[in-house]
């Protein structure tokens, strides 16, 4: 039960910090940080399921 708890207030904090980012412009210094942040995620994130695969 922790466990799902965990995860639902992680994919909560997610989605808001998700929708703060969105409401920045796209010039911003703070987005440009937060988009490459996420494609580095994203990258590593396939790198593990590829090596599991």
């Amino acid at each position: 039960m922790k466990v799902k708890s965990f995860l639902a207030t992680m994919g909560i904090g997610i989605a808001v910090g998700a929708l703060g980012i969105m409401m920045l412009p796209r010039s911003s210094g703070i987005y440009h940080a937060a988009n490459d942040a996420a494609s580095a995620i994203k990258s590593e994130a396939v790198k593990a399921m590829d090596s599991i695969g």
